[in-house]
């Protein structure tokens, strides 16, 4: 399994469990600001389309929709796994141990 099948099978998951929740909560601009993000990871076929999903995610708190505590709670979660494949895939690899 390559590094974008790993990141993908790992984080659309939590993508769709967030946008079933926001669905069925009401807040249909989250859910999809979130289907967005899940189509494009989806559809991401090299690290930078996949550099490109990260950075919509990282735009979550600018977007216009106010999340509950439990989407939060998800949407940080998914956040910080993306926040850890980008460090981790753009590290030099001089700098690995």
């Amino acid at each position: 399994m390559t590094a974008l099948e790993t990141i993908q099978a790992e984080l659309k998951p939590q993508l769709q469990r967030l946008m079933h929740y926001l669905a069925a909560t009401q807040s249909p601009t989250a859910a999809a600001f979130f289907r967005c993000v899940h189509d494009d990871l989806a559809g991401a076929s090299d690290e930078e389309e996949l550099f490109a999903v990260f950075l919509a995610l990282s735009t979550t708190a600018c977007q216009d929709f106010m999340l509950d505590p439990f989407a939060a709670q998800v949407a940080d979660r998914v956040l910080m796994r993306a926040q850890h494949y980008a460090q981790t895939l753009s590290a030099d690899d001089s700098h690995r141990h």
